[in-house]
């Protein structure tokens, strides 16, 4: 408790304008806010990078299995063609096919070939937007290529600052002395 009382003692002896900036931890809260706002932003970034690269594995994923379903669709379709040609095959010889089963045939031929054009357009759907995804990935990490160089120019600046504070505090030292060097003599 005497500490604190010699510490508001010391600050009441100072100037006033140095009053102001008197900090007993030691720390400028100018600086503890920049600090704070650059880590929360990289903590951000970071959080964010993470969730666009787990949905753009989800997009992957939907992919190769889009690949797969329309790969079973076409062996399935290849089946089907080979089952209409050997069929066209025995008719054209003579053998007789009931003209029920060759309908059939067809209607599945013509449906298997729907789901197959419109398995290839979602497959293009999720191509584009799989490409989308990069585009942003690349745009954020040029971002934060940004701001980690600006984090850097700002830790510099500190530096300078401290350094300049420093040269400040010794050059008040000496112009002290000199002060009471010239008032003793």
């Amino acid at each position: 408790m005497e500490l604190e009382g010699l510490g508001e003692e010391v600050v009441a002896a100072l100037p006033e304008d140095m009053r102001a900036d008197f900090n007993p931890s030691g720390f400028s809260l100018e600086l503890a806010v920049c600090v704070l706002s650059v880590g929360l932003l990289a903590v951000v970034l970071f959080l964010w990078r993470g969730f666009r690269s787990i949905r753009s594995r989800f997009y992957v994923g939907r992919e190769k299995k889009l690949a797969l379903e329309l790969s079973a669709l076409i062996e399935e379709k290849c089946k089907l063609l080979d089952k209409v040609s050997i069929v066209q095959k025995e008719f054209v010889e003579g053998s007789q096919i009931s003209e029920a089963t060759y309908e059939n045939l067809e209607q599945s031929k013509s449906k298997l070939e729907d789901e197959i054009l419109l398995l290839e357009e979602k497959l293009e759907e999720e191509r584009a937007k799989h490409s989308e995804q990069d585009e942003l990935m690349a745009d954020i990490s040029k971002r934060i290529q940004s701001l980690e160089d600006e984090s850097k120019s700002l830790k510099s600046q500190v530096a300078e600052a401290k350094t300049t504070f420093r040269i400040f505090e010794i050059n008040e030292e000496r112009l002290k002395g000199a002060i009471k060097d010239a008032l003793n003599e």
